[in-house]
């Protein structure tokens, strides 16, 4: 194990045909596996050859465990499949404290995060840490309070049920009652910046779970085959700018080989 390795924290996320839908998944466990004495990852039924990359992995790094959460092609559940999916990884843990990602999601590397962490096991807090939802490019990012959340509760004591991003009210989960926010703990959120073809296959997936249906707006884009951000939002005119400018070697790699400049 690595020297930034924390004693008594796993980590946890959950994923389902991530080659298909280029989930940036295996920089989200890597990230994980940096700071974790262990890993679990839930996959579920992949058939794009998710399943064997995870398998062949686990073999050779003993932190991960790869276990199996049923596929059941759910629809028009919100997110409740989703969380239960996620709670279910979280069980597989054996650490007393936890931090988990998005299989779109890389945790950050920084000195200062992982100190964050650290301090978060030690006294045993749950934490509220920083998302980047980058959109269009790695320069910009989604509005706070549009389309998907910026702080998230991602850290906790494993017995402690996790959420997703929907929202809970006071009183519903413990997690987040006690959550307090951590500035200095970021994560990459790259899911919008995912080859085009791969992002619509994976919004359809989601949507139609949650929704039962495909959003219209995508739906257009994806006949006139345009990148996701040139499809209809009304908050495309209030991006802001990603002006830290850290990266972490993961991420970079894995944006260059989209197409993506960083200068």
């Amino acid at each position: 194990m690595g020297s930034s390795v924390i004693k008594n924290l796993g980590g946890f996320t959950v994923i389902r045909n991530g080659l298909t839908l280029d989930y940036c998944f295996q920089e989200a466990i890597e990230s994980l596996l940096n700071v974790c004495e262990e890993v679990v990852v839930a996959d579920s039924d992949s058939t794009d050859g998710t399943t064997e990359l995870l398998e062949r992995w686990a073999e050779k790094e003993p932190r991960l465990k790869l276990v199996n959460f049923p596929w059941t092609n759910p629809k028009g559940v919100s997110h409740n499949f989703f969380v239960e999916w996620l709670n279910f990884a979280r069980q597989n843990l054996t650490t007393p404290h936890s931090v988990y990602v998005d299989a779109d999601e890389v945790l950050d590397d920084r000195p200062e995060a992982i100190a964050a962490l650290k301090e978060a096991v030690e006294q045993r807090k749950s934490l509220r840490v920083d998302r980047l939802n980058f959109w269009r490019d790695p320069k910009h990012l989604i509005p706070d309070g549009e389309c998907c959340g910026k702080w998230c509760v991602r850290v906790g004591p494993s017995e402690y049920e996790s959420v997703s991003d929907q929202p809970v009210h006071t009183g519903e989960r413990q997690i987040v009652d006690e959550a307090v926010d951590e500035p200095r703990i970021k994560i990459f959120h790259l899911g919008f910046l995912r080859e085009k073809t791969a992002f619509y296959r994976k919004a359809r997936v989601v949507l139609e779970m949650w929704f039962w249906r495909f959003d219209e707006r995508l739906e257009q884009g994806e006949k006139d085959n345009k990148p996701v951000w040139e499809t209809e939002c009304a908050w495309a005119d209030r991006l802001s700018n990603y002006s830290d400018g850290y990266y972490p070697e993961s991420v970079k790699k894995w944006l260059r080989a989209r197409g993506y400049s960083l200068r």
